[in-house]
């Protein structure tokens, strides 16, 4: 059983040079925490319109470091206090762990003695939610080549998925003009033949036949003998389900629900909302997803 003993590690950065083009470079490593008393929330909502959020808590910290990493959400009083962190988790077997939060530091207050918890909460993307650009080429491009266009306006690779034919439309002329981290959400209303996401880790700006899920094969099988936890809820769009915490979760990413108490709700959905819950030493080590079905994505 040892292969199924939780892991989590807590790397925290700190710099004083504020850049939203340099976020690493500018950040010097400072501290990292594994498997301390630990606890986390993080969000990664669908839409780019919404920053990936997380709340981590760490108990054990001596009281310098809670003391160096005390700020409170006014700017004002934060001036020069740049802290970022990085959460990776995983299994103690695992040769590596997987980063499912990196972001800024917005707040972080300590709980009272004896047990002196720091309770950061953190938005991810942060410097870069509100930059805001305007593009336009009068030229003809393939779809493909805006989505190029967009993941380098956002500082990601592309990750092109799109298989059917009739999705590789030619553009006579193309504009945009709003925040950057918007311009997945607002491509999918512009062209709702494709899906795009943010990747999980940042990294990747991922674009699929936004009816291409239609069928099971190749589907991530959720049911009570895989890593179901509880009985899934239906609703009119999809459903929402518990599993075991998997960093295999991912936005866009086909599911297959067998489900023996709801029976008329198995079938293949996409997942869409991704939230992980988690606890090194309490009860709590879960994935919370929300799925819709194949032909009712959001807008």
């Amino acid at each position: 059983m040892a292969k199924f003993e939780r892991y989590a590690r807590l790397e925290i950065y700190r710099g004083s040079v504020f850049s939203s083009h340099t976020l690493w470079k500018k950040y010097d490593f400072t501290s990292s925490y594994d498997c301390m008393n630990m606890k986390f929330k993080v969000e990664h909502p669908s839409s780019v319109k919404d920053a990936n959020k997380a709340t981590i808590s760490v108990c054990g910290m001596t009281r310098d470091v809670v003391s160096q990493l005390t700020m409170f959400s006014s700017r004002v009083l934060n001036q020069n206090k740049y802290v970022h962190v990085k959460l990776f988790v995983g299994y103690k077997d695992d040769n590596d762990l997987t980063q499912i939060f990196a972001g800024q530091v917005i707040a972080a207050k300590p709980t009272q003695p004896p047990d002196v918890w720091l309770e950061m909460e953190c938005v991810g993307d942060f410097e870069r939610k509100h930059e805001y650009i305007c593009k336009y080429t009068s030229k003809s491009n393939k779809l493909k080549q805006i989505y190029e266009f967009g993941s380098q306006w956002m500082g990601l690779s592309l990750d092109w998925k799109v298989q059917k034919e009739g999705n590789q439309i030619t553009v006579p002329n193309f504009s945009y003009e709003g925040a950057v981290s918007d311009f997945p959400r607002l491509m999918n209303k512009r062209y709702p033949c494709v899906e795009a996401f943010t990747s999980l880790d940042g990294k990747k700006l991922v674009c699929f036949d936004s009816d291409s899920p239609d069928c099971g094969k190749g589907a991530w099988i959720i049911s009570k003998d895989t890593c179901m936890i509880g009985v899934p809820e239906p609703d009119a769009t999809g459903v929402k389900l518990s599993v075991f915490l998997s960093v295999r979760a991912e936005h866009g990413l086909k599911i297959l629900l067998k489900s023996d108490v709801f029976p008329h709700a198995n079938g293949t959905y996409v997942i869409y909302d991704v939230t992980h819950r988690g606890e090194i030493r309490g009860s709590e080590w879960v994935t919370d997803l929300v799925c819709h079905q194949p032909t009712r994505f959001a807008g």
